[in-house]
């Protein structure tokens, strides 16, 4: 709440907004009225207005101080119920402490009952649990079967066979025993096939060998490529009809040659007679030489 100044009271101006000013105004529109009327002669004009400025005066500071003391009350009002609203909530608060303070307490009675039996009363209610004594049983029956168990696979390790729940468990040693055995078996079975792969090896082997004979004939004129014999079957026929082919081409040309040649010389015999003169760079000799090339490329001989 602010501080009453005398602003609140008057602000000294005829239409001011004051408690005074405001009360003012309104007691002389009162007293105009009366005096306008004729109730209110001129003397007693002077002195109504007068008692009337002092009263006024007087309620103006009295509604101001009473105004100041009614809004601390009513601050004062107002701090006194949140502080019972505080006040509630702080028994509220104790009351749920206390409640969950019981109720703690109730539970570390029953843990201390559930370490050594397996009903207890929670809150009234009969409880069944699992208590420590009989976890710690149950925890020793279970390393008894443990160690059972343990035990069998020990005597696995050495023994064909042992009884056990849920039954027959081989040994390890007879499995390996198996193992050896069927191991035996695979090597013998392999010795039989050693054979047979050498008799395949020797069969491969001289299919290479002739493949590399047939692949040497695409190339060369001898089955071993080492100036040997020449080479036989289809490839040495494919190639003994090439040579021929060539030899042929060859005999044709030597026989055209040496009909040109005959030709001549029978046409200038024929001409002449027998006093015919060879043509010019084809002697007698020249001719024969022709004649025993065409014989000798045809396999005559003319001797």
């Amino acid at each position: 709440m602010s501080t009453i100044s005398t602003a609140h009271l008057t602000e000294q101006d005829l239409e001011g907004t004051g408690v005074f000013d405001i009360l003012m105004d309104a007691t002389k529109q009162h007293i105009k009225t009366e005096f306008d009327a004729n109730r209110v002669t001129g003397a007693d004009y002077a002195q109504l207005y007068s008692t009337a400025i002092t009263n006024v005066l007087q309620q103006s500071i009295a509604f101001l101080l009473n105004k100041e003391i009614n809004d601390k009350q009513a601050d004062l009002l107002t701090a006194q119920i949140s502080k019972l609203v505080k006040d509630e909530d702080l028994v509220d608060q104790q009351i749920l402490q206390s409640v969950q303070q019981t109720e703690l307490l109730e539970a570390q009675v029953s843990l201390a009952y559930a370490q050594i039996q397996d009903t207890v009363n929670i809150k009234d209610v009969s409880t069944t649990v699992t208590g420590l004594v009989s976890r710690q049983r149950l925890q020793t029956e279970a390393e008894t079967a443990l160690v059972g168990t343990q035990k069998n696979v020990a005597l696995a390790q050495i023994l064909d066979n042992v009884t056990t729940t849920p039954g027959v468990v081989t040994g390890s040693i007879g499995a390996q025993n198996a193992a050896v055995t069927a191991q035996k078996a695979n090597v013998v079975s392999e010795n039989a096939n050693i054979g047979k792969a050498g008799l395949k090896i020797d069969a491969e082997k001289s299919l290479l060998v002739q493949k590399t004979v047939s692949e040497l004939a695409q190339t060369e004129d001898d089955a071993t490529g080492t100036g040997g014999s020449l080479n036989e079957g289809l490839i040495g026929k494919q190639k003994l009809l090439y040579v021929a082919q060539t030899d042929g081409f060859a005999r044709d040309a030597e026989q055209k040659f040496a009909k040109i040649a005959s030709d001549m010389w029978a046409v200038a015999y024929t001409v002449e007679g027998t006093t015919f003169g060879y043509p010019a760079g084809w002697s007698g000799a020249d001719i024969n030489t022709i004649l025993n090339k065409v014989a000798t490329g045809i396999g005559v001989s003319t001797g």
